[in-house]
Order: C-alpha cells, then sequence, then structure tokens
C-alpha cells in the first residue's frame, strides 16, 4: 500500500505533462478525423487562365474552346508583358496563353511544335495541367491531318476525341475502417505510447533510485507486496487514460461505440494500452537519466507509428517495411482496429483475437524481461 501511495504521489508531479499531453493529443486527433478519409466522387479542376486568339480563324477558335471548356476564362486588363507579369505574380490567373496568326497554316504543314505562348509560373501544377492539355490538343489534331483528314473533319474529329469522358468509380476494399472513429482510434497507438513513456517512466526511475531502494530493503514490505503496489497503481494509471479516451470518443462517436464493434475497440485500446505501459515500465527500469525519457518516447512513438501503420497506411507500406513491422506492436494494433472494423467484410472474430493475442504476447515479454533486468540489478546492488 505504500508503494502504491508513492506510485501516485510522483506521479502527481508529472500530472500537467500528462494533461498537457491528452489536450494536445485529443485536439490533433480530431483535427485529422474530422477531415475528409477519403474521396467519394472525383471531379476535373479547373485553372484560371486566359486564352488569347489572334489567328481567329475555326482551327485557332476549336483550341481555345477546349482549353476553356476545362478551365475557366479569366480577361485581363491588358496583354502587355509587363501586365501578364504582374497578373501572373498576384495569382489573379496562371496561363496567359497566346495563338499567334498563321496557327492554322502552321497546323497544316505539322509545324506546331512550340507555336503556343504560353505565359506561366513554370514548375506549378496549374502551368503543367494546362501546357499538357494544349500539347495533347495539339498532338491528336496533328494525327489526323497527317492521316490525310481535311482541317475542318480534323478539328471535329479532335473534339470529338477529347470530349470523351470516362466514369469513374471509387472502389474501396477497407469498410469503415477509414472512419472518423477509426482515424481517431488509430492516432491513439501514438499517444498512447508517449503518455505512458513520459507519465510512468519518470515514476519508475524515482522508486530505482539506490537510496529509495535500499529503504525499501530495510522495510518490513516485502518484495511481493511492493511490485504489487506498483503494478497496480500503473494499471490504474493506464485505466484511467483508457477511460479519458474513450469518453472523448463516445462524445462525438457515441453512436458507433455503443456498439459490438465499438467494444473491440476499447478493448484492443486497453490491450495496446497495456503494451505502452509494460514498454515505459522497460524505459524507466534501464534507465537512470530522467532527459532521456523524453527523447526515447519520440523516438519509439514516431517508429512504432510511421513501420506500424499508424502515419502511414499499411496498404501503402512496402514488403520490406511490413516484415518489420510484424515485429512492432502498433503494426498489430492497426491490424486490429481495421479488422474490427472490416467485420463481415472479409475479417473474422478470429482475426481480432489472434491479433489481441500477439498484442498479450508483446506485453507479457516485455513486461519478463523488465522484471528479469530489475531482480538481477537488485541482486548485484
Amino acid at each position: 500500500m505504500q508503494v502504491f501511495k508513492l506510485f501516485f504521489k510522483i506521479l502527481k508531479t508529472q500530472l500537467t505533462q500528462i494533461i498537457m499531453y491528452i489536450v494536445i493529443f485529443i485536439f490533433i486527433a480530431y483535427i485529422v478525423a474530422g477531415s475528409p478519409s477519403a474521396m467519394t466522387s472525383y471531379s476535373e479542376q479547373k485553372q484560371d487562365i486566359s486564352v488569347v486568339d489572334e489567328d481567329c480563324t475555326k482551327t485557332s477558335g476549336a483550341l481555345k474552346n477546349y482549353l476553356l471548356s476545362c478551365n475557366s476564362q479569366i480577361e485581363l486588363d491588358g496583354y502587355d508583358f509587363e501586365t501578364i507579369q504582374d497578373e501572373l505574380y498576384n495569382r489573379n490567373t496562371t496561363n496567359v496563353i497566346f495563338i499567334p496568326k498563321g496557327f492554322e497554316d502552321a497546323v497544316l504543314s505539322g509545324d506546331t511544335e512550340e507555336i503556343l505562348d504560353i505565359y506561366n509560373i513554370p514548375g506549378t501544377m496549374s502551368a503543367n495541367i494546362v501546357t499538357g492539355q494544349a500539347n495533347n490538343y495539339l498532338n491528336v489534331l496533328n494525327s489526323y491531318t497527317a492521316a490525310g483528314i481535311s482541317i475542318e473533319d480534323a478539328v471535329e474529329r479532335t473534339s470529338e476525341t477529347l470530349n470523351k469522358k470516362t466514369d469513374i468509380s471509387f472502389i474501396s476494399d477497407s469498410g469503415e475502417s477509414d472512419s472518423p472513429l477509426s482515424l481517431f482510434l488509430t492516432y491513439i497507438a501514438y499517444v498512447f505510447i508517449t503518455i505512458a513513456v513520459n507519465g510512468v517512466s519518470p515514476v519508475i526511475q524515482v522508486l530505482n533510485k539506490p537510496a529509495l531502494r535500499r529503504r525499501f530493503n530495510c522495510s518490513s514490505c516485502k518484495i511481493v507486496r511492493s511490485n504489487a503496489g506498483l503494478i497496480s497503481g500503473i494499471s490504474i494509471f493506464g485505466i484511467a487514460i483508457c477511460a479519458v479516451f474513450s469518453a472523448a470518443a463516445l462524445i462525438t462517436h457515441g453512436s458507433e461505440l455503443l456498439s459490438v464493434k465499438g467494444l473491440l475497440c476499447i478493448l484492443n485500446m486497453g490491450i495496446y494500452m497495456a503494451v505502452s505501459l509494460s514498454i515505459a515500465y522497460l524505459i524507466g527500469s534501464v534507465t537512470v537519466s530522467a532527459n532521456i525519457i523524453s527523447m526515447l518516447s519520440n523516438v519509439i512513438g514516431l517508429g512504432f507509428s510511421f513501420l506500424g501503420g499508424v502515419f502511414v497506411p499499411i496498404e501503402l507500406l512496402g514488403d520490406g517495411i511490413i516484415k518489420i513491422a510484424h515485429f512492432l506492436p502498433s503494426y498489430w494494433y492497426v491490424i486490429v482496429k481495421n479488422s474490427i472494423f472490416n467485420l463481415g467484410n472479409g475479417s473474422t472474430y478470429l482475426d481480432i483475437l489472434q491479433g489481441m493475442g500477439i498484442m498479450l504476447t508483446f506485453a507479457a515479454a516485455i513486461f519478463t524481461v523488465t522484471l528479469a533486468i530489475v531482480k538481477n540489478r537488485r541482486s548485484t546492488s
């Protein structure tokens, strides 16, 4: 009981930092999870352009109409070089395109390379898009004229070819794994590691100080009771953190969380917290400097998140990275979370139980190693 009380007395000194982490991470998680998670429709992005037709022929008019069908026409106050520079600099337009005199004759002769005068900001996406549209039109038109088709028919066929649209639909096999609640739960994998290490590890460091450890050894408190009090304190801390984040998820996603899937997510969250606490216990037991804890929490938290599918979707990870990720508990947390949201869509309860079992194995292994290290240190001190 004395160790239990001492644990929370020391933890109280870290309370401000823990609360700060909780508030910041919940705020960031809500922003990320509340942003659009997936595209459900597609529409072509139009650019603001200015097209000047100096040739005034059917061929040049067709090119102008095509460019304006893909973009929006912006009329400028003037088309001298200085005005164009000012308009581009102020982003009033993205591209200014001049179709010069003799354009139709150049098309008939097949010499259309760099015939258009295009003013834009080099290297920008809008510049590449509009330049590509113009070049694409000229390539198709040249293909028809080179085949011996008259210029009138070539222009008509070019318009028909380029006006053909493809129906775009989005296929996702992720089920509901990209929902706001799912995203919120995903980022918890990073939050839990960071909070656990920054909250528990400093307390363990203090309890492992030689002077304090000698007082414990001289007292009537047995080692078993001492460890039980310490483990109880760590467990209550973990349960409290899980309760805070569960309440935060419940406030925003109550209808989703109050279901079988929601309860499985809370269970998954609790198991990963056990892994996080075992890691924090290990770090606090093997380190002696408080300054190194913050560094290790960032290294481990970011490493687990980037390699384990938290910050980067598992589908985008390479085969080599996924092989490494199998040795990280964060990977299995994300796998279980995805399986929960994909129940009935390719995932089963067996997949969930297997992933949870692997995470529990991680927690037990890390905790066992930590106890062995602590026991060895006590026997040699």
